[in-house]
């Protein structure tokens, strides 16, 4: 096979392994102790790390109590699915992004906390770690697409 014939078999095979998707109508959601309406705050802190051809690092914090973005993130947590199998180990120190989200809701007048917390290893391998400190499998970087939708928001809040 000539050199162009490999590159095609290659790609064909990327795009082949890529596709191969996981069947998560069995998988247990993301569950929060609150109501959508409890929710008073989100923050969301985002960090990449140089990967590939890419060599930048990359650092944001979002900080909102608006009522759109809110729902968007609830409803985007509570519809996740996660493996049901707790990962015995996480590289915390070799992810592409790094996501924590930190949950600001109130009951019975008290302000409390839930932490949600993923690591990003490429297009379809993440793991995600959920309050209680159980890490999950995780398919698809679901928790970047959120930040970047959040982000967009502000964004286009701002030019209007």
């Amino acid at each position: 096979m000539n050199k162009k014939s490999w590159i095609f078999l290659f790609l064909g095979l990327c795009f082949l392994l890529v596709s191969c998707g996981f069947d998560t109508r069995n998988w247990p959601r993301i569950v929060l102790p609150f109501e959508r309406e409890q929710l008073l705050e989100v923050s969301i802190n985002y960090h990449k790390q140089p990967k590939g051809e890419e060599r930048k690092t990359a650092e944001d914090l979002i900080t909102t109590s608006d009522s759109e973005v809110l729902n968007h993130v609830y409803g985007s947590i509570i519809n996740f699915p996660y493996q049901e199998t707790i990962e015995k180990k996480i590289d915390s120190k070799n992810y592409w992004t790094k996501v924590v989200i930190i949950l600001f809701y109130q009951v019975d007048g008290d302000t409390k906390e839930y932490h949600l917390t993923y690591y990003g290893y490429g297009v379809a391998k993440g793991i995600i770690v959920l309050n209680n400190g159980e890490a999950h499998f995780v398919p698809g970087d679901f928790v970047s697409a959120l930040y970047s939708n959040t982000k967009n928001y502000f964004h286009n809040e701002e030019a209007n």
